[in-house]
Order: structure tokens, then sequence, then C-alpha cells
């Protein structure tokens, strides 16, 4: 049993295979629900298509042109056996079974590609950070991480910020 203070701020881990749009390994439920507040078997049942009803409109429009694209671009310039090696985060907000939007952190690998680099295999962990997020922004962040272990270093090859609406591109936080 995990002490209540630690169930709004698990993370819980997933393995996403790409070929097929489902998730094979979900965490435990209560890491799931607790986080986000939506049951582990919903992932499990819809696979990627419920995920997708259920992240911002918003959001999603940003991963899909900007962002998921850019990671493409990047994994390209890279071996196909040297993907796992770059650890990915970004942020969005998920609609819960209460309808209100839990902003998410999402870091992820893939752990497989093709000999062409499109990924096959991710595996990630999300983590709630509604009190950390600013919802007009999202950034992403990609690491290289070396080692075969746990004491491996963590080196920042890219982190882009992205925006919502235009106009916050043009105002710094303190200008604004």
């Amino acid at each position: 049993e995990i002490h209540p203070i630690f169930n709004y701020s698990l993370p819980f881990i997933y393995l996403m295979d790409y070929t097929t749009g489902s998730y094979t390994v979900f965490s435990k439920n209560t890491s799931v629900e607790a986080s986000i507040g939506v049951k582990k078997e919903a992932f499990e049942n819809g696979g990627i298509d419920f995920t997708i009803s259920h992240y911002h409109k918003d959001d999603l429009r940003m991963y899909n042109k900007e962002i998921f694209p850019d990671r493409l671009r990047f994994l390209k310039n890279i071996a196909p056996e040297e993907h796992s090696k770059y650890v990915f985060s970004y942020n969005f907000r998920f609609k819960n079974h209460r309808g209100h939007y839990a902003s998410i952190l999402q870091r992820n690998a893939f752990i497989r590609s093709d000999v062409n680099g499109k990924p096959l295999l991710s595996l990630g962990m999300a983590i709630n950070v509604d009190h950390y997020k600013n919802p007009n922004t999202s950034v992403q962040l990609i690491e290289k991480m070396s080692g075969d272990d746990l004491n491996g270093d963590a080196q920042t090859v890219l982190k882009k910020t992205y925006f919502l609406n235009d106009e916050d591109k043009l105002l710094t936080r303190r200008e604004t």
C-alpha cells in the first residue's frame, strides 16, 4: 500500500506498439487513475484511439503539426539502433472521466524502430503536472542517455517551446 501523499503524483508506465496502435503494457490501475482520473482498462481497450480522443484539441493539433514531425525529423538523422538512447519529453492536456483536463508530462523512448527509422515500440511514463504547467505552451525536451545503467548521464540535445497562439510568441513572460 502506498502512502496517500503519492497518489496524485505517481507516474504511470506504458509500452505502446505503433504497429497495432495498442498499449501492450500499462501500470497498475491505482497510479493511472490517481494521476489522471482514468482507468487503465480504457487505455488497454481503446489503445491510441482512446488517447487521441481525450487529448485537448489544441494540444493534439500542435502535437500532430509540430511536435511529432520535429521528432521524426530528429530521428531521421540518427541510426535506428540508436533511437532507444534518446528520451523525448513534452506536456499536454488530457481529459479525465469528469471531463476536466489534467496537465500531463510524458517522457518516452522509441525502443524499437524499423530499418527506415520509423518508430515501432515506445516505452514511456506520464505524470500529472497540473500545478506546474502553463496552458498556452508545450515544451519538448530531447535528451541523449549515456551508459546502460541508471547511473548514466542525460545530455540535453534539444529544448523547444511550442505556442498554442501566435501572439504568445511575441512577448516574454515578463513583458506579459
